[in-house]
């Protein structure tokens, strides 16, 4: 085996298929028998330290029993780096085959450049602005952060973050490069030193650039060096938490490498920005999180005024026959009394079908009739009126309903998919798709012919067949081709065409749609029941109702159990969301390959308890796999000896 010539190091936390892809791209680059692959898991819990022993055994692993942060596992990494050349890369990108010999010749031939970075694409052959990037000074960060720059991205003026004016296919020398994908010389590192620690997440790799043009070295952009990378910049950037991590970094940034006066003028031109920017994100946030429900509370307020106004009318001849403070009363009252019961059933956490909508109603209902009969005689106005209100929301709810799904049909844009490849595995990668009215299966291409109907044509016909064909998302089957040839059809078959990947030995297909999406992943991890929000609600619930009633009665039931001061604990510990009543058998060691839920008062299957692993991992699985709150139910009253364990 030839010396190491570049020592690669990523950084992983819990996406174990991207980081098998980014794998295999590395291992199939031109320069494979000269890289040395370092991957630092930063507490994964989706079974990534595995997948890398069980698939990559050449690959050096540090596993890290908490989430260091981006800089200091890079930086654990780098501490055994052996390469002449260092390259910082995301677990979410592909690299072509000679992306990397691209980079190492520039830097072998241009003594003066220390670093260098490349283009950037989406999954969907989207450039990524984050591939070339200025120095942020106060001018540039204020346009950054207050959306000047997406207002003018070709101005050198208001875009010098992404240096809008530069061409993205062009060679540049820039100021700053993306984290993503970062090759170093190590004698720079040496010299300046490694990631700054005190950056956890973003600004390390701005912190890094400057001093590497602080030191004298230039850094350099090359637009004809092409990565796909899954995850864009935009990820889960509409968030306050985003903006107060974005804040922080500038804040370090301006406090170490700026004068006093400059260092307090940056932080008041940032917060200035990301107030105005922040506080948009923040509102558009709070309206889609909780549009349902105010949509609900806003319905049903409409549903109970009409129906006071139809029995005051109709019924007692009278528009004011009900007092004035019903509005301020028994109006919100009603509407409270409705929401939970929707609440507590989960419609809120899951698609609203009749059922459910009609047992929510029912629910709320109970509840108003029950709290009625509780209140003052003043504000007992009439019992017709909650039943009249329900109606009437039920009747509208399900007529714009109606109305909704036939507007979302007939505007429902169809994705039409193309299979490049043919093998065993096709049959299985369709049916991870919801193929259905908006999803058509079009065909395959293949680089034989194949007596099929299904067959369009041969792979290299890819771009005249989508062109005839027009579909909007492509599925490559990783058996058949390279990375190399993936991305090169990716970058030739335009904007408007998707691009997954499907790998038969992972059972996984990942993807990203944009820079504004976040990477997807198709796999039978993403199948367990006990993932599904609406499950996860109603196991909380059952949860909270269990506790309350084991407390309000405990005067009676505390002398049924030997640990009592145990049972009050577990009682309080579940309400309060420490623990939950059933959950796994803890004597299993693969227990965080699944997914993550509380510590439990009872094992759900409380007699299978013993030494035998596989065993009790398999039961492990079924629960998560096959879960159901009722289940939950069933074992609680079961076991009910068992609460003061």
């Amino acid at each position: 085996m030839m010396g190491v010539k570049l020592s690669v190091i990523i950084v992983n936390y819990n996406v174990k298929y991207f980081l098998g892809q980014c794998l295999s791209s590395l291992y199939q680059s031109d320069i494979r028998e000269q890289i040395q692959v370092i991957v630092v898991d930063n507490a994964s819990n989706d079974g990534s330290v595995q997948f890398v022993k069980k698939y990559y055994k050449e690959v050096i692993l540090i596993e890290n029993k908490d989430n260091l942060g981006f800089s200091k596992a890079n930086n654990q990494g780098l501490a055994i780096a052996s390469g002449e050349y260092v390259l910082l890369l995301n677990p979410d990108t592909l690299v072509r085959n000679k992306t990397l010999t691209r980079c190492i010749d520039y830097l072998d031939e241009n003594l003066q450049t220390g670093a260098v970075g490349i283009k950037m694409v989406d999954g969907s052959g989207n450039f990524l602005p984050e591939s070339k990037r200025g120095l942020p000074t106060p001018f540039v960060s204020f346009c950054k952060v207050s959306g000047l720059s997406r207002l003018f991205p070709s101005s050198s003026l208001f875009n010098r973050y992404h240096l809008g004016h530069l061409d993205e296919n062009g060679i540049h020398d820039v100021d700053v490069l993306s984290g993503a994908f970062m090759m170093i010389k190590k004698e720079v590192l040496d010299q300046i030193g490694t990631l700054d620690e005190d950056f956890f997440m973003y600004g390390e790799d701005i912190d890094l650039s400057y001093r590497i043009t602080k030191a004298g070295f230039k850094i350099a952009y090359l637009g004809d060096a092409v990565i796909v990378h899954f995850k864009g910049e935009s990820t889960k950037k509409s968030t306050l938490k985003y903006h107060k991590l974005f804040y922080s970094a500038m804040s370090i940034f301006a406090d170490k490498h700026f004068a006093s006066g400059k260092s307090k003028l940056y932080q008041h031109l940032l917060k200035t920005g990301i107030l105005l920017r922040g506080g948009i994100d923040v509102f558009l946030s709070f309206f889609s999180s909780w549009s349902y429900p105010l949509f609900f509370v806003g319905l049903l307020s409409i549903s109970f005024l009409l129906a006071k106004i139809m029995m005051a009318t109709f019924y007692h001849n009278d528009p004011s026959y009900y007092p004035e403070n019903f509005i301020y009363t028994n109006l919100p009252m009603y509407v409270l009394c409705h929401l939970s019961g929707f609440y507590i059933l989960g419609n809120f956490h899951k698609r609203l079908n009749n059922l459910r909508l009609f047992s929510g109603q029912l629910a709320g209902l109970s509840f108003t009739l029950i709290v009625y009969a509780l209140l003052p005689e003043e504000l007992r106005n009439s019992r017709a009126i909650p039943v009249v209100g329900s109606v009437l929301f039920m009747l509208t709810f399900l007529m714009g309903r109606q109305i909704r799904i036939k507007w979302i049909n007939k505007s429902a844009k169809l994705t039409e998919m193309i299979i490049a490849g043919h093998s065993d595995g096709i049959e299985r990668m369709i049916s991870k798709f919801p193929v259905g009215n908006n999803f058509n299966y079009v065909g395959f291409v293949s680089n034989e012919r194949v007596d099929s109907a299904k067959w369009l044509g041969y792979t290299n016909e890819l771009v005249d067949i989508t062109s005839r064909f027009s579909p909007n998302l492509v599925i490559f089957n990783r058996k058949d081709y390279s990375f190399d040839q993936i991305i090169q059809f990716l970058t030739a078959l335009g904007h408007k065409v998707e691009v997954k990947l499907f790998s038969e030995d992972a059972v996984a297909i990942v993807g990203s749609q944009s820079k504004n999406k976040r990477g997807e992943i198709y796999t039978r991890a993403f199948q367990y029941a006990i993932r599904d929000p609406f499950n996860r609600h109603l196991k909380r619930v059952i949860d909270i109702f269990w506790s309350l009633i084991m407390v309000l009665l405990s005067p009676l039931l505390i002398w049924i159990f030997k640990h009592r001061i145990r049972f009050i604990h577990n009682c309080f510990n579940v309400l309060t969301g420490k623990k939950t009543w059933i959950g796994y058998l803890s004597n299993d060691p693969k227990i965080t390959d699944l997914p993550s839920i509380r510590p439990c008062v009872i094992s759900s299957d409380e007699n299978s308890i013993g030494s035998d692993n596989e065993k009790n991992h398999k039961l492990n699985f079924l629960y998560a796999a096959e879960y159901t709150p009722w289940e939950d139910v069933k074992t609680l009253i079961t076991t009910f000896s068992r609460l003061d364990a």
